[in-house]
Formats: structure tokens, sequence, C-alpha cells
């Protein structure tokens, strides 16, 4: 009867869904282990006219609505993100050392230009996405794949 009890309480434990223990140590807690959809933004830089709550607003529904429906699988998710407006100068990924926690994601948007922001703001996004927030990051398919895409798409004649 031992033996029985034994071999049902393994068979039991293994029966019990992962997420469930990554509940009870933690794991899922968006404020412990955030992922690009839950970490923090962060705002930089010279916004001119417009208030930083409004450009949060902006930023972070920008980030839902683009990764709406993405299940985040990588195990390379930024801690915080920065979002700096600067006056010159192309979109772009900023890539640092210091935090290595951070994506840092710049634009040159005019002043209350609220689509641009957003257009951006997404596109810069989809860089994070693919990882290509690190510095010496070596991307590798699938996200290498992604990160090539509109220069094939481009020389393509459908």
């Amino acid at each position: 009867m031992q033996r029985r009890n034994l071999f049902l309480a393994v068979i039991g434990s293994a029966l019990i869904p992962l997420n469930f223990w990554k509940q009870l140590n933690g794991k899922t807690d968006p404020e412990h282990n955030p992922t690009l959809l839950t970490a923090p933004l962060e705002l930089r830089g010279e916004w001119l006219g417009a208030a930083p709550t409004d450009v949060l607003a902006v930023a972070s529904r920008t980030r839902e609505a683009c990764l709406a429906g993405i299940r985040l699988l990588s195990d390379r998710q930024p801690q915080k993100l920065w979002v700096e407006s600067r006056a010159a100068g192309p979109p772009h990924i900023w890539l640092h050392d210091e935090p290595p926690d951070t994506a840092w994601i710049v634009v040159h948007v005019a002043e209350r230009a609220w689509a641009q922001h957003a257009y951006q703001f997404g596109h810069e996004l989809g860089h994070v996405l693919c990882n290509s927030w690190l510095r010496g990051s070596t991307l590798k398919p699938p996200s290498r794949w992604l990160e090539r895409l509109p220069i094939r798409l481009r020389n393509r004649r459908c």
C-alpha cells in the first residue's frame, strides 16, 4: 500500500501544471519578472510641449496594440523600457552596456505628433521584440528572419 501511495504521489505531482509552480515561486509576477509587455516605461529627453502623461499614454497603448496576441517567449526580456526623444536623427534602438536590462528606444517626433510617435515607437518596439536591443546580440532564426523580412519582400515580385 505504501508503494502505491508513493507511486500516486509521484504521478500526481507530475500532472500539476508548470504555471502553478511558477506562480508559487513568483516567476510569473510582472513586478518581479517583467516582459516586454509589462516592463515599466520611462521617458528621457525633451518632449517639446507634450505632457509626459500624454507621451506615456501613447507609448503604452501602442505597445499594447503591437503586442496583442503575441506570446513573449524570449528569455531576454527587458526589465525596463526607456523612450527618448531627440531633436535630430532617425529613430533607432540605442545599443548600450549600462543598464544591461534596459531596452532604449530613441524617437524623433514633432510636437504632439501622436501618430508619428506611435509609428516610430511601434517600429522600434519590433526590433526590441526580435532581441535587437542587446549590444552584441547575434540574431538567430527566427528573429534574424523577422529582422530581414522587409528586405526580402522588397526584392520579391508577387
